[in-house]
């Protein structure tokens, strides 16, 4: 259930701006030797290329994260079944008890011997494409930390993208002003 998806979003926002900027400024040290090779056409293609796989592991993402808000909700015993006890009274370590909550008319009792039902999961969040909706969730901070590494895949791709990108729009505005 969202296994790969944990902290992933939080690597890729937090990874991805610092990514980028050391991206733009390896990318533009051979623009400085060789002003036209950010223009050529496989250097934009390459870049692109990145972005599109950055893009697209981004949206897998997405659909990760939000089967991740899913949580389960525990069980909660069969009405009918199981004896109620006094709360002072012991029982072994390995039997399952059910505790009333304060207010219940069963309050200062247990109950132990009861049939357990499921109660599945909860609904997921709606999906969203914007990174922040997922904070608070396991995909964003609170997750294990396990596979986090698709996040750092896709701040890399976006950066390796966007940053010979910036490079070749920033080389054709300076050629576009006489430069």
């Amino acid at each position: 259930r969202g296994a790969f998806a944990k902290m992933g979003m939080c690597c890729c926002v937090f990874l991805c701006p610092p990514l980028s900027l050391v991206s733009g400024g390896l990318a533009s040290v051979p623009a400085c030797c060789l002003p036209k090779l950010p223009l050529h056409p496989a250097w934009i293609a390459s870049a692109l290329v990145l972005l599109g796989i950055g893009i697209g592991l981004y949206v897998d993402m997405t659909f990760k994260c939000r089967d991740a808000t899913s949580y389960w909700l525990g069980t909660e015993p069969l009405d009918g079944t199981g004896v109620w006890i006094n709360e002072t009274v012991d029982v072994p370590y390995d039997t399952d008890v059910w505790w009333p909550s304060p207010g219940d008319p069963n309050y200062g009792y247990k109950l132990v011997n009861y049939t357990k039902v499921d109660l599945g999961y909860s609904d997921k969040m709606a999906w969203s494409l914007w990174p922040l909706d997922y904070e608070g969730t396991g995909c964003f901070s609170e997750g294990s930390g396990t596979a986090s590494e698709q996040g750092m895949g896709v701040a890399l791709l976006l950066a390796l993208g966007l940053g010979p990108l910036f490079v070749s729009a920033v080389t054709r505005l300076v050629k576009a002003c006489g430069g």
